[in-house]
């Protein structure tokens, strides 16, 4: 009997998620999703490599069981046998696939779309999803040049952020021209690494961004011309500040030698680092490896984000209770508790802007630490990856600097 209520639940949603602005009969729909979600058991995989495990069983799990009694068994398995599974049994139509939900970076995507593996058209019917991530958000949109066509939704960012020796650098810079102020009147205080690792593209990322349209930059269609000119404003501040950086501007650590930076900064060599953990000066001010005073700071209009998604796998049998985890996933609770989260050291995906004010002041107050950055200042600056072919002329030309 469930099984027929979910071919039926299946087949009203297709006719009712074609735009997100869906007013008749959602309400209606969206309760029959409940009904039908709550009082079961989803199965919920994800990479060996993601280490989402303790946000999931932490926090996750007993937030479904509480509010839907849904049992939610996590298995942790390699990409490749995921894959695998979904392709071998995506067509079985006798018999259950054996998984709800997936989780997966932006690298897995590619393979799951082509293969046909995740389930579509039922974002727009979830409550969260309609109440707190905006329609414009790029990176439910995009997966480098490939669109995403609402197999997936983002639920977890990584996003960079600064730090400073408050006791050091009097004036905390707040923007941009202040922080290029700032190298000048401190010269050597800040570097960051070589634009192959992952902190130094999303830096150089982040103030090509700051000076640039998101949009143009997300995928392909700029002219040579047009490509040049919308970069230049970026390059020529990455050139200007470049004279002031720690070792005249030449010294950018590359792949497998972060910890350097590290170094610089707990010596003192530096007064300012960039980092992708959000707790990292939190945990090294209290083991005394870091100054007292250290300070958290964002002075970029953009922070670019690297997102962890979410699907329905496409011959899941209880594709209702997937969506009610989906939607918990994507609510301002759950969102908290993965931004106070230490283990898993991601930010918030849904959108500040989104929210009723009653809950942007929770997430302005989630922070009471100077050494942690509020997660609504990362929310506020986050952008969309630049495209591929994009990026490797802004490296080509950084590299000229």
């Amino acid at each position: 009997m469930k099984k027929t209520f979910s071919i039926c639940l299946i087949i009203l949603l297709l006719s009712l998620t074609a735009c997100k602005p869906i007013k008749v009969g959602y309400e209606e729909t969206w309760n029959k999703i409940v009904d039908s979600g709550q009082n079961t058991v989803v199965r919920l995989v994800y990479d060996n490599d993601d280490n989402v495990d303790n946000w999931l069983e932490k926090d996750l799990v007993p937030t479904l069981r509480q509010n839907h009694n849904i049992i939610l068994k996590c298995k942790k398995m390699s990409t490749e046998d995921i894959i695998k599974n979904l392709v071998e049994h995506k067509d079985d139509l006798e018999n259950a696939g054996e998984f709800d939900v997936i989780i997966f970076d932006k690298t897995k995507f590619p393979v799951l779309k082509n293969k046909g593996v995740l389930y579509s058209d039922y974002l727009n019917l979830l409550k969260n999803y309609r109440q707190n991530v905006s329609p414009e958000n790029l990176n439910n949109t995009y997966l480098g040049s490939m669109e995403i066509n609402g197999l997936a939704v983002s639920f977890a960012e990584k996003q960079m952020c600064l730090f400073c020796d408050e006791n050091r650098i009097i004036e905390v810079p707040t923007n941009m021209d202040e922080f290029k102020k700032c190298l000048k009147d401190n010269k050597g205080v800040f570097t960051y690494p070589h634009p192959s690792t992952e902190v130094g593209r999303n830096f150089i990322s982040s103030i090509v961004l700051s000076f640039a349209d998101e949009k143009k930059l997300s995928r392909k269609g700029l002219s040579d011309k047009e490509l040049k000119s919308t970069v230049k404003p970026a390059l020529d501040y990455l050139k200007e500040i470049k004279p002031y950086l720690f070792g005249s501007g030449n010294f950018h650590p590359e792949k497998n030698k972060d910890d350097e930076l590290d170094l610089l900064f707990t010596e003192g060599h530096t007064q300012m680092i960039i980092s992708m953990n959000p707790y990292i000066a939190k945990d090294k001010v209290s083991e005394d490896l870091y100054p007292e005073f250290t300070k958290s700071l964002l002075p970029f209009k953009s922070a670019v984000s690297d997102s962890t998604y979410v699907g329905i796998a496409y011959n899941s049998n209880n594709k209702s209770g997937a969506m009610l985890t989906i939607n918990e996933m994507l609510g301002c609770d759950a969102q908290l508790k993965l931004f106070k989260n230490k283990h898993y050291l991601m930010f918030p995906a849904i959108d500040y802007e989104m929210l009723p004010k009653a809950d942007q002041e929770r997430f302005n107050k989630s922070s009471a630490k100077k050494t942690v950055i509020k997660p609504s200042t990362l929310m506020k600056a986050r952008k969309h990856k630049i495209y591929d072919e994009y990026w490797d002329y802004i490296l080509k030309e950084w590299a000229k600097l």
